[in-house]
């Protein structure tokens, strides 16, 4: 449809243009016919297809010329053709992400699209991450550092503890992303790795008896208002530490008893009431002269 408009020529037109017509055509017909066509400067008969007109994205002009038998009187049509963009996807998913050297990623809630935790054995001090985009005009970063699709990321350093890895991907857009965030757990030196895929809400030491509850909810309610450990008691020369996603310690002490000593949500260097979501622990406990170490995450919840 062409929408008159006010312009230089004689006769002056907008008209849109889908972005999946790359050309057009124009077809002009004169009322003498003695006189004389050109677009774009191109001569073309009346009421015939002038030569194909490619047409780039936002405005093309195109001006018909029309020259009367005296070849003096002129007269221009000009058109200007506006070709919209293409739609930009908006797709930022990732098929794969997985950790090299291999571990296991498991799902956990958390302030990204996905969340996961991995656990590390002290010999690893790095690590790569491996994301496969969906849609090939995605771009990915791995801890703000660019990186392909289906290509190892750059070597990241892993202390021990938790060490929090993010990858975000940016669909062709430029505004959508998505956010994919690993919490390695790397052993401290010495330690065997004790995490147990359980369906349970804890983790279990196969010969220790210690069982770190998964959840707690301080609402008040006499239910989970706190972390509980069982079978602690049996090792009262201990450490727990707790951080959060960012690897941030909020809490830290000796002792822990589930009476005295206990994690109910508070900060025990700030105070401060902490978000719901998850958290990373590590135990340090003494048995027998020997010490060992259990990691994991708990869910914190109100």
């Amino acid at each position: 449809t062409l929408t008159a408009v006010s312009g230089p020529g004689y006769k002056n037109y907008t008209t849109a243009v889908p972005n999946s017509e790359t050309s057009l055509q124009i077809i002009a017909v004169t009322q003498n016919a003695g006189a004389t066509i050109k677009v774009n400067g191109i001569t073309t008969a009346s009421n015939v297809a002038s030569q194909s007109i490619p047409l780039n994205v936002g405005a093309n002009v195109i001006t018909t010329v029309v020259t009367a038998q005296d070849g003096t009187t002129t007269d221009s049509y000009i058109i200007t053709a506006n070709r919209a963009s293409g739609a930009l996807s908006t797709n930022a998913l990732l098929t794969s992400i997985k950790a090299s050297p291999v571990s296991t990623l498991t799902a956990v809630s958390g302030p990204g699209y996905r969340n996961y935790t991995t656990a590390v054995p002290n010999s690893e001090s790095s690590l790569q991450i491996i994301a496969v985009v969906q849609d090939a005009t995605a771009t990915i970063k791995v801890n703000g550092v660019t990186t392909a699709s289906n290509v190892a990321s750059q070597s990241i350093p892993l202390n021990v503890g938790a060490n929090v890895i993010t990858t975000v991907v940016t669909a062709q857009d430029g505004t959508t992303t998505d956010s994919y965030i690993i919490t390695a757990n790397r052993a401290a030196p010495g330690m065997a790795l004790q995490y147990v895929e359980n369906p349970a809400d804890s983790l279990k030491a196969a010969d220790d008896g210690i069982v770190v509850h998964k959840g707690l909810s301080p609402n008040g309610d006499g239910k989970n208002d706190v972390l509980t450990i069982d079978g602690l008691a049996k090792y009262p020369d201990n450490k727990l530490t707790i951080m959060n996603v960012g690897g941030v310690e909020i809490y830290h002490v000796s002792g822990y008893d589930n009476a005295n000593k206990v994690f109910d949500g508070h900060s025990n260097k700030t105070m401060a009431m902490q978000k719901p979501g998850t958290y990373f622990y590590q135990l340090e406990y003494n048995d027998k002269g020997k010490v060992k170490y259990k990691t994991g995450y708990i869910l914190l919840k109100y």
